[in-house]
């Protein structure tokens, strides 16, 4: 920081500054394109610039004064930003049902493999939280008929356990890619279009998993990008129809999967049709 602060206080309004790069980019030079129109989006959607000597001033004691205002409070509570909590993770005092006396039936409900959704249906009713293999088991449902399944993701909207919303995106994901468009699928997207269910699994962790679905828009892989297009296809909103209009207008660049534009243009149809947008 103290170079560049030399730096800027040294050649900032000189002519050499002035003067453009003796360094052009190669031909082979490879650029990220998605990430770009990605970041754009998702973040100020504005490049930083530097006009004058006093801006850049300005904007280096700002970092700094950040940075020492961090690492001041970091000290007083004796706090580690290195050792952070993942949000998604359950505090360690969270109520579980395993240990109430609901939580202990369905233990053993799916330890014997008998009565599941009806002891998961009673715990439910005493406390909103679930342990997470029985969450699993509602969005997955195995062995379950296509309607008694769809009954098992509606009870997730009586469930408030923090990682049931983005552990819902990636089913639907999942479900998207192997199976289509089904009822399964229309479920888990009602389910998570809901306002009371977004507001009962704390809109900070809602905020930050509908965030790292829109950051896959980004990814290398082609089928984190088909996956991410396929959910925002249900669940975005006009922020998303912006998102993806840029990235069809990208065209079928390097790393594209089969129809990549296609599939973008129909995600946007979709969510441009969905009633109460």
């Amino acid at each position: 920081m103290r170079v560049l602060d030399y730096l800027i206080r040294r050649y900032g309004e000189t002519e050499v500054a002035r003067r453009p790069a003796r360094r052009v980019a190669l031909p082979t030079a490879v650029v990220n394109t998605r990430a770009m129109v990605v970041h754009h989006h998702l973040w100020s959607g504005v490049v930083a610039g530097v006009k004058s000597r006093s801006q850049a001033q300005q904007r280096i004691a700002n970092v700094l004064h950040r940075m020492e205002d961090s690492f001041g409070s970091a000290e007083e509570d004796g706090t580690d930003e290195s050792h952070s909590i993942n949000p998604f993770d359950e505090p360690e005092d969270y109520p579980f049902p395993t240990r109430h006396r609901w939580g202990r039936t369905v233990f053993w409900a799916f330890r014997l493999g008998c009565g599941r959704l009806k002891a998961v249906r009673r715990s439910l009713a005493h406390s909103p939280f679930l342990p997470e293999y029985a969450v699993k088991y509602l969005l997955e449902g195995p062995g379950l008929t296509a309607a008694e399944h769809v009954q098992a993701i509606k009870m997730l909207a009586c469930c408030a356990s923090r990682y049931v919303f983005e552990s819902a995106v990636e089913a639907l994901a999942d479900r998207l890619e192997s199976a289509g468009c089904d009822p399964v699928c229309k479920a888990l997207a009602d389910l998570l279009r809901r306002p009371v269910v977004q507001e009962f699994y704390y809109p900070k962790t809602v905020k930050t998993a509908q965030m790292r679905l829109r950051e896959r828009l980004a990814s290398e892989a082609p089928d984190q990008r088909r996956r991410a297009i396929g959910v925002l296809g249900l669940l975005g909103d006009l922020q998303d129809i912006s998102l993806l209009a840029d990235l069809a207008a990208v065209g079928d660049v390097d790393g594209a999967f089969p129809n990549e534009t296609t599939a973008l243009l129909a995600a946007m149809d979709q969510i441009s049709r969905r009633p109460n947008l």
